[in-house]
């Protein structure tokens, strides 16, 4: 990941010029950390005007005082702008917290491992929130499937928002043998309910949601 930009300070006109120019300096599939000292609601919307599709952006901690968030140049050669791909992306890069934290906690270094886990559990409420506050309602008043797989995925959402809460309790004791047993436990709901998703339930709202898939991300996105 590249060197951190840091817009603590900056009034709205001048953090979105710097914020746009890193994005256009970094490569495809290039990374930078962003710092911001007001919520990034209105800058990643501001971004989304001029760049809409060719970023993706991943809360790693919210503020106040500072919320900080990783953002990606997304390869247009590789990537197509849709549901499946948008929350897709979403997943992968939990996945990619959740490695770092499970194999931190297997080295029997807690300290490094709970760093992850602050950011996978700020990451999941985050994926969360943009299925139930945008996703599932869309789809559901499209489709009018409301008994439907929604309702099985929010039950999931909270099954594992019970196992974050287990997971902070034992860093709170510092008891890896039980941070291991709870690691396991989420990998596990974690890996069958991304397959559900991927391979079922985001195809169908790329099916189903058509034109209006636009604007419900662009609001997803957006979502802090």
């Amino acid at each position: 990941m590249d060197a951190a930009l840091d817009l603590t300070g900056m009034n709205e006109q001048e953090a979105l010029g710097k914020l746009s120019q890193r994005l256009e300096s970094l490569p495809p599939n290039g990374e930078c950390e962003v710092h911001t000292d007001t919520p990034p609601r209105t800058l990643i919307s501001g971004l989304q005007a001029d760049h809409w599709g060719q970023f993706d952006c991943f809360p790693l901690q919210m503020g106040p005082p500072v919320w900080k968030l990783a953002l990606h140049r997304i390869d247009p050669k590789t990537t197509t702008r849709n549901i499946r791909e948008f929350m897709g992306n979403d997943h992968r890069r939990c996945d990619e917290l959740f490695a770092g934290m499970e194999n931190a906690a297997n080295a029997g270094d807690i300290t490094l491992a709970h760093t992850y886990f602050a950011a996978f559990q700020v990451g999941m409420e985050y994926h969360f929130n943009m299925e139930e506050k945008g996703f599932f309602p869309t789809f559901e008043r499209i489709t009018g499937m409301r008994q439907g797989p929604t309702t099985v995925m929010r039950m999931e959402h909270e099954q594992m928002r019970g196992i974050l809460k287990q997971m902070a309790q034992t860093f709170e004791s510092k008891d890896l043998k039980a941070l291991t047993r709870t690691l396991s436990t989420m990998l596990m709901v974690m890996q069958q309910h991304n397959i559900k998703e991927e391979q079922m339930l985001y195809p169908m709202g790329d099916m189903h949601i058509g034109g209006e898939a636009d604007d419900m991300l662009h609001k997803m996105q957006s979502m802090y």
